[in-house]
């Protein structure tokens, strides 16, 4: 099923960064939304641009942890062979 997205900003995206503005705080830097796979890249960037939060995807986590997991794996397989 395609989504009709000019539908979901106007219906959740435009509320949704309304809401936001009415109730963040100057010290907020990050905002974090249940359901983020059920908005695409350009629902998040307008969420960001017109609320000034970045939006946390996980992506940061998994680039920083990325490079301990192999490590511990390739220890792992070393010690096995």
């Amino acid at each position: 099923m395609l989504l009709n997205t000019s539908k979901i900003e106007e219906e959740f995206v435009e509320p949704f960064v309304r809401g936001v503005n009415k109730i963040k705080s100057h010290n907020i830097k990050y905002l974090v939304i249940e359901q983020l796979s059920s908005l695409d890249r350009d629902n998040i960037k307008t969420i960001q641009d017109k609320t000034n939060l970045k939006v946390l995807d996980g992506t940061q986590i998994l680039i920083m942890y990325l490079p301990l997991v192999l490590k511990k794996y390739s220890n792992i397989f070393e010690r096995r062979f």
